[in-house]
C-alpha cells in the first residue's frame, strides 16, 4: 500500500508555551482508516487543522503523498487541499447562499469539471445520503443533521487521497451515521484514499486499526 500520510516529530505549543501536540509520529496508507480519541482540548481538531496546512506547527513535518505541507505558503496549502484532502469540519462551513446540491459541487468546480458533470456527481452522493429531497434547500433550511451530511458529500466529491472527518457522525441519528460511515468506507476501497476520523464514540473508535489516543500532547494506542 502507498503511504499517504506521513508525520514526524509534530508539536505545537499554547501561547503560554505548554505542549498541546508533543512530537506526534503518525503514518497513514491508502485504504487504511484511522480513528483518534482524546479528551476535549487534548489537540485532536488541531492535528487535523495542521494537516490541511490550516495552522503552522511549532517544530515537526507532515508530508502528504511525500510532498511537504508547509502551512507558512498559502498557496500550496489550498491547492493540496482543493486537489487532495477531504475535510469534514465540526462546523460545517458550508456557504449559506448556495443550495445542498451547490455546496456539495464547489470542489469539483474549483478542479474543473463542468457544472453539469459538478452537479450529477453531488445529486449521486446526496442520494446515497438520503437527501435527495433536499437537494435544493440552502444550509439555513437544513437540520443540523442534514447540513453534516451535506458537508461529508462536499468532502468526497473530488475523490480526494486523505479523508479528514472531524466528528462526522456527531449531529446524526444513528440510520444516518451508518449511511455516512458506509460511505466512508466504500471510499477507502474504491479511490485508495485514507481516512482519519476524529471521534467521542468510543464503541465506533474500536472498531478502526489503528486507534490512536491523544494524552497530555502524546499519541497513544487507543484504549
Amino acid at each position: 500500500m502507498s503511504k499517504v500520510l506521513e508525520i514526524r516529530s509534530l508539536s505545537k505549543r499554547y501561547h503560554q508555551g505548554k505542549a498541546l501536540l508533543d512530537a506526534v509520529d503518525l503514518d497513514l496508507s491508502a485504504g487504511e482508516r484511522a480513528a483518534l480519541i482524546g479528551a476535549s482540548g487534548s489537540g485532536k481538531s488541531t492535528l487535523l487543522h495542521l494537516i490541511a496546512g490550516l495552522e503552522s506547527a511549532d517544530a515537526g513535518y507532515i508530508k502528504l503523498d511525500g510532498e511537504l505541507i508547509d502551512a507558512s505558503k498559502p498557496a500550496q496549502c489550498a491547492r493540496l487541499r482543493a486537489q487532495h484532502i477531504g475535510f469534514v469540519f465540526q462546523a460545517f462551513h458550508l456557504l449559506p447562499q448556495l443550495t445542498a446540491l451547490q455546496n456539495v459541487s464547489v470542489p469539483a468546480l474549483l478542479l474543473g469539471a463542468t457544472e453539469k458533470a459538478a452537479h450529477f456527481k453531488a445529486a449521486s452522493l446526496l442520494e446515497q445520503l438520503g437527501l435527495t429531497a433536499r437537494a435544493h434547500a440552502k444550509p439555513s433550511e437544513l437540520s443540523g443533521g442534514e447540513q453534516q451530511r451535506v458537508a461529508i458529500a462536499r468532502a468526497l466529491i473530488h475523490e480526494p487521497r486523505l479523508i479528514l472527518a472531524d466528528e462526522p457522525t456527531g449531529n446524526l441519528d444513528p440510520e444516518s451515521a451508518e449511511l455516512v460511515m458506509a460511505l466512508l468506507q466504500a471510499a477507502l476501497h474504491s479511490r485508495a484514499c485514507a481516512l482519519l476520523l476524529v471521534t467521542h464514540d468510543l464503541q465506533r473508535a474500536r472498531l478502526f486499526d489503528p486507534c490512536w489516543q491523544l494524552v497530555q500532547g502524546k499519541l497513544q494506542v487507543g484504549r
